[in-house]
């Protein structure tokens, strides 16, 4: 997604130890066209460990809790908006960020949810609940852990 679209802004919620903020760093470098991946984890190990893996890429890695950092004002006034975003935090917190994030997203973005699979949780349901309220529109890949992509929708 992010090849394709070659959003300005990416959100990654659930930094954990970096490997999927690399793939995104090295997809907008190799692309040259300027993005920045934003990228959120609460703990302070990780994200050391993070910011030296990551160090000559471009990311910021946000020492911090999701819903503070989308709430906050790092995002606000970003024009056009977040392009992308990925949702790997914990399970509860995932569309409570998604509705945070919703009024700061670009038009025509997508966005990303891991660990949909029924075996996971009811995050699959919560998304259905999104789709009903116009807010996406969402395909569900059906992965070992179940992924989620989805067009944001502004009704």
């Amino acid at each position: 997604f992010v090849m394709a679209l070659r959003p300005d802004v990416v959100v990654e919620t659930g930094t954990a130890w970096g490997q999927t903020a690399k793939e995104i760093c090295e997809v907008i470098r190799e692309g040259s066209y300027g993005g920045l991946l934003h990228t959120i984890e609460p703990d302070p190990h990780r994200c050391e460990h993070v910011r030296k893996q990551l160090d000559d890429l471009p990311v910021l890695v946000h020492e911090t809790t999701s819903l503070e950092f989308i709430n906050g004002d790092h995002l606000r006034g970003l024009v056009p908006g977040v392009g992308f975003a990925w949702f790997d935090s914990l399970h509860h917190l995932r569309v409570p960020e998604f509705r945070a994030l919703h009024d700061l997203m670009a038009p025509g973005a997508f966005v990303g949810f891991h660990d949909v699979a029924p075996h996971q949780g009811g995050l699959r349901d919560e998304i259905l609940q999104l789709e009903d309220e116009g807010l996406l529109l969402p395909v569900f890949l059906p992965t070992p852990r179940g992924v989620c992509f989805a067009e944001v929708l502004f009704p």
